[in-house]
């Protein structure tokens, strides 16, 4: 017989993997994967100028020129409290991102940071209804481009790169 709270332990375990999808569709810069972390309903704050739908904000940030040549997230510590189809969320990330600066310049982008979530459980699904994107601390520092050796696979902000090969 399964202990009382196989379910609140599948619960966490589906909203985790939730969390890791929107992190990967971020860095696959892979607009669906980022959309089926969050209900269509759902509302974003990631700042003053990123905030309202969630969807809508991402669609917007993907009509824009891609400034962005990678970037990781990598969660960290997590709390989260299941209650009922409702849950809140606080997850520390680190976030990395090797961009282009406004002179063409390569440039490494570091940030600290928290989600706050309200997740909800709609039709047995667990997404994000409302996440507010706290950065404790962030560093942008120049950095030199990637080499073209063939050393290395490298990494693809798209369905090209190798994780989706399986």
């Amino acid at each position: 017989m399964a202990p009382a709270n196989s379910d609140a332990h599948a619960d966490r375990l589906a909203i985790h993997r939730t969390l890791l999808q929107y992190c990967r569709g971020v860095d696959r810069h892979d607009l669906d994967l980022i959309k089926s972390a969050f209900h269509s309903d759902a509302e974003a704050n990631h700042g003053a100028a990123l905030r309202g739908n969630a969807w809508e904000i991402w669609v917007r940030l993907f009509r824009e020129p891609e400034r962005t040549l990678s970037s990781q997230h990598h969660l960290t510590n997590e709390y989260i409290d299941v209650k009922g189809d409702v849950a809140y969320g606080e997850t520390y990330f680190l976030a990395y991102f090797v961009r282009l600066s406004s002179e063409g310049r390569h440039e490494l982008r570091t940030m600290g940071g928290r989600y706050i979530d309200r997740l909800e459980k709609r039709d047995g699904t667990w997404r994000i209804a409302d996440r507010l994107s706290v950065v404790d601390w962030e560093k942008t520092e120049p950095t030199p481009p990637p080499s073209d050796d063939d050393l290395r696979v490298r990494g693809r902000r798209d369905r090209q790169d190798a994780s989706f090969r399986r």
